[in-house]
């Protein structure tokens, strides 16, 4: 999910900061260790991580390196990166790991009671329980019982309850537009003849050839990349770089406020229930700021919810995605729904099947195959430009903004 290539490397440890929506490659900085059974301990080479290994946690002599890298995981992760090799490595004992990060370097928002060690699997970002904050000397400490993709990431709170579905009622998504298309000044995203789609869909642009708003997506729906398949969309300005920064990400349609905080970077989603009753979900993240919104709160189409940043990646861009809400291969990916009828989050744990239709929510991601992703998101240009939209109008200021003064 980002504007480069990047390799992705898999069955290691890395402790990831500002990663992006990609694989990442190996570095050059590494150093290693011979750690016997009596166990010892591996320090990277700029001093930011140290790893312990107590006695009896090896069965037989190891050679351990820790590698600088680049993988990316685009899911929330703050900071470098590491390799811990031999990958895979399971431990006897747990082993210990400290990592130290720099306060002033933590993206807007972000405290450092908030961060905590986290392993990256196929179900996202999972917290380690053991993580211990020091902000004494700023690093947090855990403990390790393997290798595994591990980095800083956010905790956040997951209520259990929600929204009920019949809030929607009176506030339904009746049209769609782009979450872009506004350069700060004039507004294009209610347009949907500007949205152009290859017969692949491998070429995906909006306003394009406008020199100061023309927009493209740069990974798009369910395309192969280094780390699975791509749920979403990464939409970047035509002019390349960071010059999108700080562009305003607008609602795509009436909605309610799901989940505002940190998941991939800061991250907005909300849900909108279709004309059909179906209810899907609209995911914004990177984001450079948003504002501070209640689960709940309703929202209006063209409402300006966050500007376009590069939290918890590097490359600023917008990751969009839209997720269905009932699919007959529906886990926990999307929106989920109780027994009190009640739209909620959580993992796949809190939740029975027994008869009952499951609408999203916890965001596994990314997609480990093609046809899970089609069977569980939208397409987001498609369901864009096929959704009714009202006659163009362009305005020449930003639609209101529920961010606040800055």
């Amino acid at each position: 999910m980002i504007k480069k290539s990047l390799y992705v490397v898999l069955l290691c440890l890395s402790v990831v900061f500002f990663i992006g929506c990609g694989g990442g490659g190996s570095g050059d900085s590494s150093s290693s260790e011979f750690i016997g059974t009596s166990g010892g301990t591996v320090v990277s080479s700029d001093g930011n991580v140290t790893l312990n290994v107590p006695e009896g946690a090896l069965n037989d002599n190891t050679t351990i390196t820790i590698q600088e890298s680049t993988v990316a995981g685009d899911v929330g992760a703050i900071g470098q990166s590491y390799d811990f090799n031999p990958d895979g490595t399971q431990f006897n004992i747990p082993a210990h790991v400290k990592i130290t990060y720099d306060p002033s370097s933590l993206p807007t928002g972000i405290n450092e009671a908030d961060l905590a060690i986290a392993y990256f699997t196929v179900n996202g970002w999972e917290i380690v329980d053991s993580s211990v904050v020091n902000q004494a000397d700023h690093s947090i400490e855990a403990d390790l019982p393997h290798f595994s993709t591990v980095g800083l990431s956010k905790k956040n709170s997951y209520p259990q309850t929600l929204v009920k579905e019949t809030d929607f009622d009176g506030h339904l998504a009746s049209s769609f537009r782009v979450p872009i298309g506004d350069d700060g000044t004039t507004d294009y995203g209610n347009d949907s003849s500007l949205l152009s789609i290859s017969p692949d869909s491998k070429k995906i642009t909006f306003n394009e050839n406008k020199p100061n708003n023309g927009w493209y997506v740069a990974t798009t729906f369910n395309e192969a990349y280094s780390l699975g398949q791509h749920p979403g969309e990464d939409w970047n300005l035509s002019s390349g770089g960071s010059t999108d920064e700080g562009k305003p990400v607008h609602a795509i349609s009436n909605g309610i406020v799901l989940f505002d905080g940190w998941k991939w970077g800061n991250t907005i989603i909300l849900g909108h229930k279709l004309a059909s009753g179906e209810i899907v979900a609209s995911f914004y993240g990177h984001l450079q700021s948003k504002p501070n919104l209640s689960v709940g709160a309703l929202i209006n189409k063209g409402d300006i919810v966050g500007n376009i940043g590069n939290t918890g990646t590097k490359p600023f861009h917008l990751h969009f995605e839209i997720a269905k809400g009932i699919g007959e291969d529906v886990i926990n990916y999307m929106l989920k729904k109780n027994n009190s009828n009640e739209i909620v989050f959580g993992n796949e744990s809190t939740y029975t099947t027994g008869g009952q239709k499951y609408y999203g929510a916890f965001w596994l991601w990314p997609g480990t195959n093609s046809t899970l992703v089609d069977n569980n998101w939208y397409a987001p240009s498609d369901l864009s430009r096929n959704m009714p939209t009202p006659s163009p109008s362009f305005s020449t200021l930003s639609s209101p903004s529920l961010l606040g003064p800055s």
